[in-house]
């Protein structure tokens, strides 16, 4: 087995983002990601290769996300959701140096096609309906947090 000192590794690098995992980064199927944003500087753009979907986390700072026309802050401790499709650019909005893991996995073959949903007949209206109904794609992200911590028994602390 072997360590890796990810804070190290990022150093090394001119983008501050070390990447763990096979070197061809579109047949990965699973890595880790260490970056690191430091204040003022640009927006680091991020993108999931093809096929791929990434959890995103903030593990110290906080970081302004944009996605499209959408943005979000996230801070140490929250995660986000970022899909094949999906092109972020991260900036960090605080005083200190913001860190992010970066945990992504193949999820589809690069180029594949999915599976027809199996139909069925319909006896009633004559006609053909989905076996199992996909949910719709949402264009914006869903934030979740809780406002106030909750005791074992339920109630809100505080």
């Amino acid at each position: 087995m072997k360590i890796y000192k990810l804070p190290q590794l990022a150093d090394s690098t001119p983008t501050s983002e070390f990447r763990l995992g096979p070197e061809n980064s579109s047949a990965a199927s699973v890595y880790l990601v260490y970056g690191k944003i430091r204040p003022g500087e640009a927006a680091r753009k991020v993108a999931c290769a093809a096929g791929h979907e990434e959890i995103i986390c903030v593990v110290k700072g906080a970081l302004k996300v944009k996605h499209g026309r959408s943005s979000f802050s996230v801070t140490a401790g929250e995660a986000f959701h970022a899909k094949e499709a999906d092109t972020l650019y991260l900036e960090n909005t605080g005083i200190d140096e913001a860190v992010y893991l970066a945990a992504g996995a193949l999820t589809a073959k690069p180029g594949a096609v999915a599976k027809p949903v199996p139909k069925e007949e319909n006896s009633a209206a004559g006609e053909a309906v989905s076996a199992t109904a996909a949910p719709p794609e949402e264009d914006e992200f869903e934030i979740t947090a809780d406002d106030e911590p909750e005791a074992e028994d339920g109630k809100n602390i505080g």
